[in-house]
């Protein structure tokens, strides 16, 4: 039987199991139908049957299967919201079983849950793989490469030889999960390896990598914001960026208009920007800092906020504008 006549039966079943007139026989099913049925459970908030399902998987945990990652990375995000499926001890064993070498689909989901489960319970932190593999990506990296995976025309471009597979969205997990392990773990020999890496490389580049839709944005913002709460990280970091330079690279960055990324990003309910932004105007307040060219943006916020059709109760947002227009007039 071909491979196509197989997809088409498994996706009459999934039909038949929406409907309620299929059983699920476990057992039977591959992993990306596994993963498939995961996120339909999930999407209906039938927690009962999705729970079944995912300790299922988890039983199944393959490094070396794509679907079995996606899977886990299902489980991780339903965690993430508030269930409890895997212990602290559980997802150190996963986190120590996720590969770093393989074909890149494989890499990509293994560093996007293990950024995940990080953000979960950073006490699973073991930061050895990352400092191993930094200097093998950056040795591996060609500007030419970068130039690719940067551009317009930029689609899956992949490199593909031996000690490590990479493309963009693998190097934007590495910077994420180098992010947290410096907010959460730090420690003297990855602090000089960023350090070391970092001054070689433009701001602008680690927007083009790491900031290509809205949440990811919002996570590098707020991210950063965090680590200036950390006091025995910010001579380190400022020599890099500051929680307003990189506030104000992504305001200058959304052209034509500037002044409409930030609401733009209030509009999308999909990211967590309103409380980035509150955290922020509150971190400007408590350091009396800030840069002159925010006044304009916020200014526009402001009146925009005034006028209302947000969505959501905007007066203690206005507020924390109008001190931080009046600390800074």
């Amino acid at each position: 039987m071909s491979s196509f006549l197989c997809y088409q039966q498994w996706h009459q079943w999934i039909e038949l199991y929406k409907s309620g007139e299929s059983q699920l026989p476990l057992n039977e099913l591959p992993l990306d139908i596994l993963h498939k049925v995961l996120k339909y459970e999930r999407s209906e908030k039938r927690l009962k049957e999705w729970a079944k399902i995912g300790y299922h998987v988890l039983s199944l945990f393959d490094p070396d299967n794509v679907y079995s990652i996606m899977c886990c990375i299902d489980i991780i995000k339903q965690q993430q919201e508030g269930g409890q499926y895997m212990t602290t001890v559980e997802l150190g064993q996963l986190i120590s079983r996720l590969p770093w070498k393989n074909d890149n689909p494989i890499v990509r989901k293994s560093l996007e849950l293990y950024y995940r489960i990080i953000q979960l319970d950073p006490t699973t932190i073991d930061s050895t793989q990352w400092i191993h593999f930094l200097p093998i990506l950056i040795q591996s990296i060609h500007p030419s490469d970068i130039d690719r995976i940067v551009g317009e025309e930029y689609t899956e471009f992949y490199h593909s030889s031996f000690p490590l597979n990479w493309d963009r969205r693998c190097i934007q997990w590495y910077i994420f999960i180098g992010l947290q392990l410096l907010l959460h773990a730090p420690q003297p020999q990855m602090i000089k390896l960023i350090q070391d890496t970092w001054n070689e490389v433009d701001l602008n580049l680690v927007f083009d990598i790491c900031c290509t839709n809205d949440n990811d944005l919002v996570t590098f913002l707020h991210t950063i914001l965090l680590c200036f709460h950390h006091p025995h990280l910010i001579p380190f970091l400022s020599h890099y960026c500051t929680p307003h330079t990189v506030l104000s690279t992504a305001i200058d960055r959304a052209q034509p208009d500037p002044s409409s990324l930030l609401i733009d990003l209030l509009l999308d309910p999909t990211t967590s920007f309103y409380s980035y932004l509150i955290s922020y105007l509150d971190y400007a307040l408590q350091t009396h800092t800030a840069l002159s060219n925010l006044q304009s943006p916020f200014h526009l916020l402001k009146s925009a906020l005034e006028r209302g059709s947000f969505g959501f109760n905007p007066t203690l947002l206005i507020d924390k504008l109008d001190e931080w227009i009046e600390m800074t007039e």
